[in-house]
């Protein structure tokens, strides 16, 4: 299974092409003002030059945010597009959730996992909990808008906490990360979808588009 990851949720945009977990490539963008055709202008170069073909795509995952709403409608539509024309499947999945992934090769059933990411103009938060379980991170509750003192508050609270900023939690459980395509697509790039806790974006018809 051959997957194509979209992250456009934040300032640092990427790309990924990812099959049965194992990453074949992925591009980065983190200038402030990224464009996503940019991006996959980028993408198709490199694609390219390493000999893989867009219609070798089995499947196609796009954040669905939190995060800035340009980027997230450019992803989207990307990846809506993409599916359009290969005639693939389209998962969405939260920016949050990824994050949270991204721990999968540190934490263990029962966990608690605090991921979070800044809210786009706003000294506020989106944070969520989740306890870590075999098929990967479920919510433990619905997302929120914290300050800054009531995230560091909820992070002492958790066993792992992971997003973009420092100084939350001291210790080798505090991960800094910004959410990437390439975990969306390592999450999704096996017989695993079933049991995730995400539901498909849209299925587009398998076969030729006329």
């Amino acid at each position: 299974m051959r997957c194509l990851g979209i992250e456009t949720s934040t300032n640092v945009m990427s790309l990924a092409l990812v099959e049965a977990g194992e990453v074949l490539l992925e591009v980065e963008d983190r200038r402030e003002h990224s464009r996503a055709h940019e991006l996959w202008r980028d993408f198709l170069s490199l694609s390219r030059a390493k000999g893989f073909h867009p219609k070798q795509v089995n499947r196609v995952v796009v954040s669905v945010g939190p995060g800035r709403f340009s980027g997230i409608r450019s992803g989207v539509a990307l990846g809506v597009g993409w599916t359009i024309a290969l005639g693939c499947p389209i998962l969405g999945i939260p920016s949050l959730d990824g994050l949270a992934y991204s721990l999968r090769d540190s934490a263990v059933v029962g966990e608690i996992i605090l991921a979070y990411l800044p809210k786009p103009g706003s000294q506020e938060y989106f944070a969520r909990c989740y306890i870590w379980e075999e098929v990967g991170p479920c919510p433990k509750d619905a997302m929120k808008g914290l300050d800054r003192a009531s995230l560091t508050r909820l992070a002492q609270e958790a066993t792992w906490v992971v997003g973009p900023d420092s100084g939350l939690k001291e210790g080798p459980r505090s991960r800094i990360a910004w959410p990437r395509a390439s975990t969306l697509a390592c999450w999704v790039s096996g017989d695993v979808v079933a049991s995730l806790p995400v539901f498909p974006l849209a299925y587009v018809a398998s076969g030729p588009v006329h």
